[in-house]
C-alpha cells in the first residue's frame, strides 16, 4: 500500500523514491521516473496540513496569470483516507505536490510538466475533489503544541505577487545598511511562494554621491522590517540561506521605534532577540556552518550599527551550534520561544540554545535581512553575488492563555 511504503522511506534527501498508487490520476502516478524528481521528507509534528498552505474547494480558474497559486485537497483511495495538495506555478511550468504519508509524515514533489500534459494532470485532481470531497483549511499547529493560538497578523505565507505591504516594510527608516552595504527595497521581493532578499555587488555608476560619502558604496542588501510589533509567543521561519558572506538573519528588535525622544536620549534601552544568524561563506575562519543564536541590550542613545550609549552585560547572551550542513543547500526550521520567564531556540524541531529572559519584556519588530558582517566574516567575493536568502514562511503563536 502506497501508505506504508512512504511511511518507510529514508531521512536522507538524496534517495529518490516514486509512488505507485492506482487510485491517483494516472498522468500523475506515472510520472517522476527520472532521477531529478524525487520525494523529499518534511516531517512538522502534529500538524495535518503542510505549513503554509490552505486548502480551498475551488476549481483552478486562474492557472494563467503569473505567479498565481492555486490550493485544492483531494481526496483519493477507496479503502485509506489520501490527502493529496498541489499547486500550480504557472510562470516556471510545473506542479508541486504534497501526499500525506502515516503518523503525520508529508512529502512533497515538484514536477515540470506543461501544456495539455498539465491539463489532463489538473483534471483529474478536479475530478477527484468533486468525487471524494474536500478537506477543511487548517492553521498551522505550532511544534510546541495544540494550545498555542495561531497569529495570523504577524505570521506570513508570501504566496501573494508581491510583497504584503500592510504587514511589512521593505526598508528600515532607521536602519540604513552596514557598511559598506546599503539596504534597497529593490532587493526584496516575493517570487513562486518565497519572499527573496537580495544581496548584490555595486557598481561604481551605481553608487549614489550622497551614499558614496556616507561610505555606503560597495554592495547592496535587503531587510524587512514588520509593521507591528509583537510581545512573546513562538516564532518560526524556513529559511535557505546565501551561498556567500553575507549574513542571513531572522531576529526581533526595536521597542522604541515609536519613542524617537527615548531611542535617541541617555537613560533607556533598545534589546534584541537574533532567532537565527548564518553565513554561507566566511573569509574569516570560524564561521561556516556555526548558527549563531544571540540576545543584545545595548543602553541608548541608540542608532543601529553607527553608536550606543554602551552594552549592557548580560550572562548566557550567545550560543553557537554546529551543524553538518551547509545553509546555502536546503531549507531548515529556525524557531525561538519567548517567554517572560526564558527565552529558547530551535533548529529543525529541536532545541538549541537557552537563556533566562532578564531584560526582554517589551514588544518588538519581527525581522528579516541579509547584511554585510564585514568585522566579523570579512566582505563578501562579488564572485558569488548576486546571492539571494529565500524564506518560504513566518510562523507566529501567541503563548497559551
Amino acid at each position: 500500500m502506497l501508505d506504508r511504503e512512504l511511511s518507510n522511506v529514508g531521512q536522507r534527501g538524496d534517495e529518490h523514491w516514486t509512488a505507485q498508487c492506482p487510485t491517483l490520476d494516472t498522468t500523475v502516478s506515472n510520472i517522476g521516473q527520472s532521477s531529478v524528481q524525487r520525494w523529499t521528507r518534511f516531517c512538522p509534528p502534529n500538524v495535518q496540513t503542510p505549513r503554509g498552505w490552505h486548502p480551498r474547494a475551488e476549481s483552478p480558474v486562474n492557472i494563467g496569470q503569473a505567479r498565481y497559486v492555486v490550493h485544492i485537497p483531494c481526496v483519493t483511495c477507496k479503502t485509506q483516507r489520501r490527502v493529496v495538495y498541489w499547486r500550480v506555478s504557472s510562470r516556471r511550468g510545473g506542479v508541486s505536490f504534497w501526499l500525506a504519508g502515516a503518523g503525520g509524515v508529508w512529502y512533497y514533489r515538484r514536477v515540470n510538466i506543461k501544456g495539455m500534459r498539465m491539463l489532463r494532470v489538473l483534471s483529474g485532481f478536479c475530478l477527484g475533489v468533486l468525487l471524494c470531497g474536500a478537506v477543511q483549511a487548517q492553521e498551522p499547529v505550532c511544534p510546541l503544541g495544540a494550545e498555542y493560538r495561531f497569529n495570523r497578523t504577524m505570521s506570513d505565507e508570501f504566496n501573494g505577487a508581491a510583497l504584503d505591504s500592510a504587514r511589512w516594510m521593505d526598508l528600515n527608516p532607521t536602519f540604513y545598511g552596514r557598511k559598506p552595504g546599503v539596504f534597497d527595497h529593490r532587493n526584496v521581493g516575493v517570487k513562486d511562494g518565497m519572499l527573496e532578499l537580495w544581496a548584490r555587488a555595486l557598481k561604481p555608476e551605481e553608487v549614489s554621491y550622497e551614499n558614496r560619502l556616507r561610505g555606503f558604496d560597495r554592495f547592496s542588501t535587503a531587510i524587512v522590517k514588520s509593521r507591528q510589533k509583537v510581545r512573546y509567543g513562538y516564532f518560526e521561519a524556513r529559511c535557505k540561506g546565501m551561498h556567500a558572506a553575507v549574513c542571513n538573519a531572522f531576529w526581533l528588535y526595536d521597542p522604541l521605534s515609536d519613542a524617537p525622544e527615548k531611542k535617541h536620549r541617555p537613560g533607556d534601552v533598545s534589546e534584541e532577540i537574533d532567532i537565527a544568524e548564518f553565513f554561507g561563506k566566511s573569509v574569516k575562519p570560524g564561521n561556516e556552518r556555526i548558527l549563531f543564536n544571540t540576545v543584545h541590550c545595548l543602553k541608548t542613545p541608540y542608532v543601529e550599527a553607527t553608536a550606543n550609549g554602551g552594552v549592557v552585560a548580560l550572562e548566557n547572551r550567545s550560543g553557537k551550534t554546529k551543524v553538518e550542513f551547509d545553509f546555502w543547500a536546503d531549507f531548515h526550521t529556525y524557531g525561538c520561544l519567548w517567554t517572560p520567564q526564558e527565552i529558547r531556540w530551535y533548529l529543525d524541531g529541536k532545541e538549541v540554545f537557552r537563556r533566562t529572559n532578564d531584560y526582554f519584556k517589551r514588544p518588538l519588530h519581527l525581522m528579516l535581512d541579509c547584511e554585510i558582517m564585514e568585522t566579523w566574516v570579512g566582505l563578501p567575493d562579488t564572485k558569488d553575488l548576486p546571492a539571494v536568502f529565500q524564506v518560504d514562511y513566518v510562523h507566529v503563536w501567541d503563548l497559551p492563555k
